[in-house]
């Protein structure tokens, strides 16, 4: 198992933004959204190498949106 490691992260003025407010808006830390967000990506990697037309998709309701990633 891999140890826990520090990161600096350098950020563009939206991007510090989007972090602060999505923090707020779930309630938890900017770091706690910054390893979501890399579960995400993690998940997204691994369906992608398994399946290259593999969707992600958002769930609101009974709509589904793909989540595009770039």
């Amino acid at each position: 198992m891999s140890k826990a490691r520090s990161f600096k992260v350098n950020l563009n003025a939206q991007a510090s933004e989007d972090l602060s407010e999505t923090a707020k808006a779930l309630g938890v830390t900017e770091s706690e959204i910054l390893r979501r967000g890399l579960a995400v990506m993690k998940y997204y990697a691994k369906s992608h190498q398994q399946n290259a037309d593999s969707q992600l998709l958002l769930k609101e309701g009974n709509r589904e949106r793909e989540l595009i990633v770039i």
